[in-house]
């Protein structure tokens, strides 16, 4: 989680001084919220805070199987 702080950081910094590159590649949608959700549980479990994620209509969110863009600023 750090190392991400990190380089979102960086990127502010590139982005005022000569910009940033994107990674683009094709990418699963729901695979990236679930990582996600996997990523801020760990913390929230530690500071004993329980958190639900409730996705109303998941039928639709299976169907968007691929996206093209830059998968970690997503």
């Amino acid at each position: 989680m750090m190392e991400s702080l990190i380089n979102d950081l960086l990127d502010l910094g590139n982005m005022e001084n000569s910009g940033f590159n994107l990674t683009e590649e094709f990418f699963s949608l729901p695979e990236v919220i679930y990582e996600a959700l996997e990523i801020i549980n760990i913390p929230a479990q530690k500071n004993k805070i329980k958190l639900k994620a409730k996705i109303v209509d998941k039928s639709t969110l299976d169907l968007i199987t691929s996206i093209y863009g830059d998968k970690r600023r997503y």
